[in-house]
């Protein structure tokens, strides 16, 4: 019975219920992230898929014209093209996580205080048993 009062308590806390929504979106484990992560960098996935992906924004979204870059000098208005259609594909993946992780900031300070004091009454009621 007290380990059923013990989980509703844990479900309460805003920090624990914003980590299990995130791991919705990622059910893996973490520490297996960083393998997949090698694994699509071997393979080239991320590479076969951004280097187009920023071509396109760029040509289509920020008016990148390959016909105006000169190959000696270069073109200051293409190269602010590609670095736009870049730093657009690399925006969202930041943007994401920032969007996931910034609840936590919220809520964290108070659920840690909370758990903090629980503890502390819990070794009192301990202490105050014995």
């Amino acid at each position: 019975m007290d380990s059923w009062i013990a989980m509703k308590a844990v479900i309460r806390v805003q920090t624990f219920q914003i980590i299990v929504l995130q791991g919705i979106v990622g059910s893996l484990p973490w520490t297996a992230m960083v393998f997949f992560i090698m694994r699509f960098e071997l393979i080239g996935s991320f590479s076969s898929f951004a280097a187009p992906i920023v071509g396109i924004l760029s040509e289509k979204i920020y008016g990148y014209d390959p016909k105006f870059v000169n190959p000696l000098f270069g073109s200051k208005q293409e190269a602010f093209a590609l670095s736009r259609g870049l730093f657009s594909v690399m925006a969202l993946p930041f943007g994401l996580c920032s969007l996931f992780y910034s609840p936590l900031c919220l809520t964290y300070k108070r659920d840690h205080e909370s758990a903090r004091l629980a503890s502390l009454k819990e070794q009192e009621s301990i202490h105050d048993t014995r």
